[in-house]
């Protein structure tokens, strides 16, 4: 979530804190003139509203879905439930002081620049589990933060081996750095054993006079399968994601394309050579309001999506099926003939 925030902060240009999105559907090469009039119905009384301390989104006063630190979903996607042991960044490193050892040694983090000094945190698999932290470790777990030459800190590394049962481990790897006048850089990377399996990604970006220059790559590795997911551009101009993905042996392009404008972007949508969907995001600066995630019975992702039908099929009765069918989410289209 805080990576998230950063780059859509970097990219909308808005101090840190929270910010508020909404989104126009003005043209597409897919949906008949009332589905799209529809949709855009819709979105227009629909808003996404993030920051560090987690999202939500909203369709008028009413809250269709929230997130906050300390609430995971379990899987099965019920209700959220309390996880007191994934604390914030500044809490971790207060809880593992009694680990602390100081080091003279420097780390190159790429556009962020050179740390010279570093804390190392060694813990051990009982340290692990005697913390409460989530899931179980192989032997050890390292976590570093890293320093500038003025004792300010600029990133961070974790690395372990996870196990996900007692035959199957997978190695996970982070760092990350930032310095705002200067760039950032973020590595992560979490193969099992036969690399049959991963998830790749890296981030670089470098702060200019207009903006930030990024360039990226998420890489998915699933049962020797590859799907890549590509940013470039500028947050000061045009800025593209692009994924490649096999569907049932075929690849297919994806691409979404942000252009800025003096007063919000526009963007692009399109699958192949076929537009999606195109229109127009804009923000304003809004804080998260102070709310508990109310207690939910049941499967959160099917009553989600019987609230999206029942919303759709009110703000476009003549083409809500179609629009149920495009969005292609199955649990979707379920709720769609439930309601029938």
């Amino acid at each position: 979530m805080r990576v998230l925030a950063l780059l859509l902060s970097l990219f909308l240009s808005l101090p840190a804190g929270g910010l508020r999105l909404t989104l126009t559907a003005e043209k597409s090469d897919l949906l008949s003139a009332g589905a799209l009039s529809g949709l855009q119905s819709v979105l227009s009384g629909m808003a996404l509203t993030f920051g560090a301390d987690g999202a939500e989104v909203t369709y008028g006063d009413e809250l269709l879905l929230a997130a906050r630190p300390g609430f995971l979903f379990t899987d099965d996607l019920s209700a959220p439930q309390p996880v007191e042991a994934v604390p914030d960044l500044e809490t971790l490193w207060n809880i593992l002081e009694p680990w602390k050892t100081e080091k003279e040694e420097t780390a190159d983090l790429q556009e962020a620049g050179k740390a010279r000094s570093q804390a190392v945190y060694v813990l051990t698999a009982e340290d692990w589990a005697a913390l409460g932290f989530p899931g179980k470790i192989a032997e050890k777990a390292t976590f570093k933060r890293y320093f500038d030459g003025n004792g300010q800190p600029m990133g961070a590394y974790f690395y372990t081996v996870s196990l996900q049962t007692e035959e199957q481990a997978r190695e996970v790897r982070l760092e990350y750095g930032y310095r705002a006048e200067k760039g950032l850089y973020l590595a992560f990377r979490c193969p099992d054993e036969a690399q049959k399996n991963n998830l790749r990604i890296s981030l670089h970006g470098r702060k200019t006079a207009s903006g930030w220059t990024l360039e990226g790559e998420l890489r998915r590795v699933t049962d020797g399968e590859t799907t890549v997911y590509a940013v470039k551009g500028s947050t000061a101009g045009k800025l593209t994601l692009a994924g490649n993905e096999k569907i049932k042996g075929r690849t297919v392009k994806r691409t979404l394309t942000l252009t800025r404008s003096q007063d919000g972007a526009e963007y692009r949508l399109a699958k192949g050579d076929e537009l999606t969907l195109a229109g127009r995001v804009t923000w304003e600066a809004a804080e998260l309001p102070d709310r508990t995630i109310p207690d939910t019975e049941g499967n959160i992702t099917e009553a989600l999506a019987a609230h999206l039908a029942a919303i759709l099929r009110a703000a476009a009765p003549e083409s809500w099926q179609q629009l149920v069918h495009y969005l292609t989410v199955e649990t979707l289209i379920d709720a769609q003939k439930k309601g029938e």
